[in-house]
């Protein structure tokens, strides 16, 4: 014996519903990332040899601005390897 139909559909509708966060039916929350860089790390770019320390932390946006040797620099967050801590 089957599942109906009607109870396909209607338990279909909730679990969409359910994982809603916002006013949009169907639509997934997104989960917020925390980057553990602080002021006065030293990093490095992942695909380049563009060293750095830390001078903002990581906005909103993943976006952080480091000071490199040719001047200060904006790059996301995701881009960067931390190569030392700041050490107080």
């Amino acid at each position: 014996m089957g599942i109906p139909k009607k109870y396909k559909k209607d338990l279909k509708k909730s679990f969409s519903n359910s994982r809603s966060t916002s006013s949009l039916p169907g639509s997934r929350p997104t989960r917020k990332k925390e980057w553990m860089f602080e002021e006065g790390d030293l990093v490095r770019e992942s695909d380049s040899d563009a060293w750095g320390i830390v001078v903002t932390k990581p906005s909103t946006s993943g976006r952080m601005t480091i000071m490199t040797s040719s001047g200060k620099k904006t790059i996301y967050a995701s881009r960067l390897k931390r190569i030392q801590s700041k050490k107080w």
